[in-house]
């Protein structure tokens, strides 16, 4: 008798309507269930063209539907790197990798497609299309032109062949960024090396020593007696890159050497100083993107990327940095040397040897001084529930929308949320996922939003809602049981990110192709998100997000002038940095020689010098963790945040 055969659980759909689902996707179960549904696009896609029509619905609205659901796959599989990273999933996506960006390609590239939409817009028809139809074949016409669709034979394999290498590239930047970020930890013993820091602080870095006891993965590869039994109060404590730690420990760590260490190693992270090292990928990466660019006819990477821009030049982005570079530089200069009076009045030796590890350090301090404001005497003020239900109240009081916690739906993580967005009488609009605690390790660091699902009116008449996800990086509630509580700065991240979510989510576009943030231009991304930011300083919406941990009580009227007289607080030096990224974001992609500028890294320097009123060269290693514009969606456009 022959045994039962068992049929293998199928391969879970990544590309069909709906939240996806996190609970049936296994690490390795990306590139089949990638390969899967590319073969079936791959067939949809040859019926199209074969029997193309140049009208919306023969066209357009078949290619969408292809569109949608690659898309859907593609940032599901891209996602899940970002927030559940491991060896397996990465060996499983960079399998799918290829053909991802091969069929992508195709998309974009079709001849078919292509020459049907130009019929599309020179015909009798385009008049009679609404506005949004136009812009959406129109982003379409172009987007195929900046993708190669004009080029032939050798030119087209070949910029094809740049495609596939840089994403390649980019993918092996960021990993190299997460595991640069895992090398480093640093066993601490000495009351002296932890003074300063709060309790709650003390608590995870104690947390973090009882972790790698139990797991055996101590900071010398093993572990000390007692290590499983670290305490807040007298240690050991294990520092690492965890982000969500990293900037308040600079901030409050009183002792030096500890800053300089932990500043340092977190300025090597994917710098050629450690093995994960991004610095020929960089060089690489800035040579294929200015190739791909001339093969379709531009001089630089810059003038492709402004092409889909609202920037009419690099020349007019770079007048308009300049202004703000100008402006702020004398600001910041007379800070730092009132910064420098500050030091000395407290009796710190740094004031005439102020480094980058003493920045931010004394920086809290002078602003505790003229502020009577305590980072963490205000974290108290923020617990994570109480803050977003102050957010979705924001959110209801502006665009008269609900928020409202969702159950049963599965995620990629315990601490994952998911919840509804809902209009006056309760009609579902959207929903999106909160992911916002720091995982080191598996999460990538910084805080962003994605899109799973875009809103769809389909041609059967159903309506597709948009699914959006925040990510951020906070730290996660106290062992002892309390809500994770939230520095100011948080907050505001927080608002940051939902402002992106918003636009996702309350779009009225019914065509997914230029529905919420598909398909603007990339310099508009960033006015929603910090239109939402600015509430932050709002005193209404400030005594609606705080409520005291233990009190109950809302945020003082003192505390609250305190904060809304911060907000110029270091901003021209705050204003210097974002310029300094931008313009060597643009200068790099725009009119960088590799052999006149020597490397990125002078090409920053030189930059940093008009750009920084503190020595920089301690920071210049930053290059090579810039995941916005190396790995991200912002090279030639990290602009758009000024």
């Amino acid at each position: 008798m022959e045994p039962a055969r068992t049929t293998p659980p199928a391969t879970p759909p990544l590309g069909n309507a709906g939240p996806p689902p996190f609970d049936r996707i296994s690490d390795d179960d990306v590139d089949p269930a990638i390969q899967s549904l590319i073969d079936e696009l791959e067939t949809e896609l040859t019926r199209l063209e074969s029997g193309v029509q140049a009208t919306w619905a023969g066209l357009v609205a078949p290619y969408e539907e292809i569109v949608t659901r690659f898309e859907r796959a593609w940032r599901v599989a891209t996602h899940l790197t970002g927030v559940r990273n491991s060896d397996t999933l990465r060996e499983s996506y960079e399998k799918a990798q290829k053909r991802l960006v091969s069929f992508s390609l195709r998309l974009s590239q079709s001849p078919a497609i292509f020459r049907a939409l130009e019929s599309l817009r020179d015909s009798e028809e385009w008049p009679k299309l609404d506005p949004v139809q136009k812009r959406a074949i129109s982003q379409m016409i172009l987007g195929a032109k900046l993708s190669g669709v004009g080029l032939e034979g050798a030119e087209k394999e070949r910029f094809n062949a740049l495609t596939e290498e840089l994403a390649q590239l980019t993918t092996q930047f960021k990993n190299n960024v997460l595991d640069s970020s895992k090398e480093f930890s640093l066993r601490l013993t000495n009351d002296e090396e932890v003074d300063g820091l709060s309790a709650s602080i003390r608590e995870r870095l104690a947390s973090e020593t009882r972790r790698r006891a139990v797991d055996g993965n101590s900071v010398d590869g093993n572990s000390e007696p007692g290590d499983a039994e670290a305490t807040a109060e007298s240690g050991p404590w294990t520092l690492t890159l965890d982000e969500s730690l990293y900037p308040p420990i600079l901030r409050t760590a009183n002792c030096r050497p500890i800053r300089k260490t932990l500043f340092r190693a977190f300025q090597a992270v994917g710098s050629s100083k450690g093995e994960f090292d991004n610095r020929p990928i960089v060089d690489k990466i800035l040579e294929l993107r200015r190739e791909k660019a001339q093969l379709v006819g531009y001089d630089t990477y810059a003038d492709w990327s402004l092409a889909s821009k609202m920037a009419p030049s690099v020349d007019s982005i770079e007048k308009v940095l300049e202004e703000l570079r100008a402006a702020a530089y004398p600001v910041a200069e007379q800070d730092l040397e009132t910064l420098r009076e500050f030091i000395r009045s407290q009796g710190g030796a740094e004031a005439d040897d102020l480094q980058r590890w003493d920045y931010s350090y004394w920086v809290e301090k002078q602003r505790e001084h003229l502020y009577a404001l305590k980072n963490e005497e205000l974290r108290s003020y923020f617990p994570l529930p109480h803050v977003l239900d102050g957010m979705f109240d924001l959110a209801s009081r502006l665009f008269g929308v609900r928020v409202e916690r969702a159950n049963g739906v599965p995620t990629w993580h315990p601490d994952v949320e998911y919840f509804r967005v809902a209009d006056p009488d309760g009609t579902e609009l959207a929903t999106f996922y909160l992911d916002l605690f720091s995982r080191p390790g598996t999460k990538r660091g910084g805080a962003w939003h994605a899109t799973f699902q875009g809103r769809w009116a389909r041609t059967d008449g159903t309506i597709e809602k948009p699914i959006s996800c925040l990510v951020c990086n906070f730290p996660p509630p106290s062992e002892s049981g309390g809500p994770a509580l939230l520095a100011f700065r948080e907050v505001q991240t927080l608002l940051h990110e939902f402002g992106h979510a918003l636009q996702a989510m309350l779009t009225e576009v019914d065509c997914s192709l230029v529905s919420g943030l598909r398909n603007i231009e990339w310099d508009a991304v960033e006015i929603a998100s910090q239109f939402m930011e600015n509430w932050t300083y709002d005193r209404a919406t400030l005594r609606n997000l705080s409520k005291h941990v233990e009190t109950g009580e809302s945020l003082p009227d003192s505390m609250i002038d305190s904060l809304i007289a911060t907000r110029t607080y270091q901003a021209a030096n705050t204003t210097l940095a974002q310029v300094r990224f931008s313009l060597t974001d643009l200068t790099l992609h725009h009119n960088y020689d590799p052999e006149a500028d020597g490397g990125p890294l002078d090409v920053y320097r030189r930059i940093s010098e008009r750009c920084s009123v503190l020595d920089d060269r301690s920071d210049s290693y930053f290059l090579y963790r810039f995941l916005h514009i190396f790995a991200g969606g912002y090279a030639a456009g990290y602009y758009s945040y000024k």
